[in-house]
């Protein structure tokens, strides 16, 4: 039942990741435009927060959350679609 559980939690978080994904590679060609903020700095990540199950004796690491490096900018001075970049390359949007 376990592994079950464990495979079905493994196909969502693969589905997840794939819609990340495409959103991401949608900006692609943003990121590699020359300017002078680059938006994956917004994507440096300092902390990520996990904690421990034991599992039939095996000690199984569950995802919390993550932080990332501050990442500022000015609003006025950047292009506008920067914002939506970072929020992107964060995994900001709203998830249901």
């Amino acid at each position: 039942m376990e592994v079950n559980e464990a495979r079905h939690e493994i196909a969502k978080l693969e589905n997840t990741y794939n819609s990340l994904h495409q959103e991401v590679e949608s900006y692609s060609e943003l990121l590699s435009d020359r300017s002078e903020i680059d938006p994956m700095g917004a994507a440096k990540i300092t902390e990520v927060k996990k904690h421990y199950e034991n599992i039939a004796g095996v000690e199984v690491p569950y995802f919390e959350s993550v932080a990332f490096e501050d990442f500022q900018y000015s609003l006025f001075d950047t292009p506008p679609w920067l914002d939506g970049v970072v929020r992107g390359v964060r995994g900001w949007q709203k998830r249901k």
